[in-house]
């Protein structure tokens, strides 16, 4: 049959299935959409799409069914995803394997800034607002069940200092459900692609060995913090299923089943669901969710397409709700930021982030190479790629035994209201210029000088709050806490802060804001400084991060900037060496101050302080 006459066919039957009643039109026309495409571009082996690099984590996925690109942009056609702008024309952007990324998108056509290039019925999504999903589907039940875990959940995250997210334990218990689904699962193909192996490379799913090279860096606190959640979040979860098969939930809510049970799943065992979902299990799927999830408003998405969309630092939009005219309210609109030829990368934002949150996130860091001594010719193999930008926290910690602990704590509970007062955090986000004099002299003592109000209460002594003129009448502390002042000021035995006067705190960090002594000052910047000293020694950059670092420049002798996603040595060097680079620029920019110093005079490169310091170690 001529291949025209084979495609008025299909349009036919097309015709005659869209009147078919719904319950039956998905299975048909999904089948339908399969062999036209088939009959049109050859058959298509099933083949699994993996990253670069395949990685063993802490686990391996729930599920892994085999299934390809085109499968998935079947299934999206079919739910309803529209990539063609309410027309039959070729679809805007496709997935496709992105060399060094693992899967992306790229146009189709030419695309013009702000033109949508898919819009998704929230229904299909996994969200974190019960009304978006359907009843009797297993993310309806996933909201019945969780309706019933969020206090012991929240309780056990409590316990550990931990706060609950919500928003993505109720998502992340859809995906679990929808991939132990397995090829029953309503949405397969989407599922087989997020769980394909070496898919994920986050921090979280590595194995202790990996993990040493991150001890020091702010991931690793981020990794620990993740696991204690989802440990706890595991745990009132699996009760809860286990509490579900019982009947013990209810009436069954929107799901369907009786008495609170499972809304048609053959696939899992009733009779052995204690300790479902496993540690493993869970882990991925909140992993799949941490790095792959938007926030639009209120909600919590993860969004079939756009989840597989790689980020890149210069879009500045990409997903927002439908606007109820051109696209509909109850859809999510991923629109073009700027102009795309035919075979471009289609980018998202993941957000304004450093490196840290990078690597914990989304398993990937960005560098810059820049030259070693720009001063001089460049020779091949001077060129270094470091850090594009780095986190710092100062911990304000405040001694058990500190005559005025109460009192600071009162100051800090009123500046920090609802946060953990035993070390409460400052930070800032440093980009990391090419020459040490910028970065000490620019943001890192911009930095010092937002840290000194709270260092300075940190090191303020009582002979400094109560004798003398420091204070003034600029605050009359004693009028705080009335006659009980001296003896409230000293009770280290209390737990309890006092309770200030509405704005005190705050007035006392105001007036904080100017130096209130020589020897406070000198104080504050030590207490500072040590810490900074502290930090650099458990970063402890060496040679071999140097040596990592360098395996990734070219011999282009030009500054340029790339994202890197792997091997997991070269992502905990440019952590690594990226933090350690702004406490040293914190570090002098602490010297300089206590020694009234006017600025750095010479035009060292970070690229040739890491070697020196690299140097001073090994001898």
């Amino acid at each position: 049959m001529p291949e025209r006459c084979r495609w008025l066919l299909y349009c036919r039957v097309a015709l005659v299935l869209l009147q078919l009643p719904s319950p039956a039109t998905a299975l048909v026309r999904y089948s339908w959409c399969r062999s036209a495409l088939l009959a049109r571009e050859g058959a298509i082996g099933c083949t699994n799409v993996a990253t670069a690099e395949e990685t063993d984590g802490r686990c391996e996925s729930p599920r892994s069914s085999k299934s390809s690109l085109k499968e998935i942009e079947l299934w999206l056609d079919e739910v309803g995803v529209d990539r063609r702008g309410g027309g039959c024309g070729p679809p805007a952007a496709r997935l496709t394997s992105v060399s060094g990324k693992g899967i992306g998108l790229t146009a189709s056509v030419e695309l013009e800034r702000d033109s949508t290039v898919a819009s998704i019925p929230r229904r299909i999504c996994f969200s974190s607002d019960a009304a978006d999903a359907p009843a009797g589907t297993l993310r309806a039940w996933a909201h019945d069940l969780f309706a019933s875990i969020p206090s012991s959940a929240a309780a056990a995250c409590s316990e550990k200092h931990l706060s609950f997210e919500g928003d993505v334990a109720v998502v992340t218990l859809q995906v679990f459900l929808e991939s132990a689904a397995g090829e029953r699962s309503t949405c397969a193909p989407w599922m087989a692609m997020l769980n394909r192996k070496g898919s994920l490379n986050l921090p979280a799913l590595w194995p202790d060995s990996d993990l040493e090279g991150l001890k020091g860096t702010l991931v690793l606190q981020d990794v620990e913090a993740c696991l204690a959640r989802a440990k706890s979040e595991r745990v009132a979860v699996a009760a809860a299923m286990v509490k579900g098969l019982r009947g013990e939930l209810g009436g069954g809510g929107r799901a369907g089943g009786e008495g609170g049970g499972f809304p048609e799943c053959p696939w899992l065992d009733t009779s052995n669901m204690e300790g479902r979902p496993t540690f493993a299990e869970w882990l991925h799927a909140r992993c799949t969710v941490q790095s792959r999830a938007y926030r639009v408003r209120r909600r919590y998405l993860l969004i079939p397409l756009v989840d597989f969309a790689n980020h890149d630092d210069d879009v500045a939009f990409a997903v927002c709700p439908g606007d109820g005219v051109f696209t509909g309210s109850d859809e999510v609109v991923f629109v073009a930021d700027r102009t795309y030829r035919p075979g471009e990368e289609v980018c998202t934002t993941y957000g304004d982030m450093d490196n840290a949150k990078r690597l914990f996130s989304f398993g990937f860091v960005t560098l810059k190479q820049h030259a070693a001594q720009p001063s001089q010719r460049r020779p091949a193999g001077n060129m270094l790629p470091l850090p594009t930008e780095a986190f710092c926290d100062v911990e304000l910690t405040i001694a058990a035994t500190d005559e005025l602990r109460v009192f600071k704590e009162a100051v800090l509970r009123e500046r920090q209201a609802g946060e953990d007062l035993v070390s409460p955090n400052l930070g800032a986000m440093f980009p990391l210029t090419p020459f040490v004099s910028q970065l000490v002299e620019g943001p890192a003592r911009l930095f010092v000088e937002s840290v000194l109000p709270v260092m300075r209460l940190v090191a303020l002594t009582p002979e400094e709050l109560t004798g003398g003129d420091a204070f003034g009448d600029a605050c009359d502390t004693r009028s705080v806490f009335g006659t009980s002042f001296d003896s409230r000021m000293t009770d280290t035995s209390s737990d309890k802060c006092p309770v200030l006067a509405a704005g005190t705190g705050r007035q006392v960090l105001a007036h904080l804001g100017s130096r209130l002594s020589l020897q406070n000052e000198q104080q504050a910047l030590r207490l500072l400084a040590e810490q900074c000293r502290t930090r650099l020694g458990s970063l402890n950059p060496t040679f071999g991060d140097v040596e990592t670092l360098r395996a990734v420049a070219d011999d282009s002798h030009e500054s340029k900037t790339f994202a890197a996603c792997g091997p997991r040595s070269l992502l905990c060097a440019t952590v690594r060496v990226g933090e350690a680079i702004a406490w040293y620029a914190l570090l002098k920019a602490c010297a300089e101050k206590m020694e009234g110093g006017t600025g750095v005079r010479e035009e060292q490169t970070w690229a040739s302080w890491t070697l020196e310091r690299c140097e001073t170690a090994a001898e």
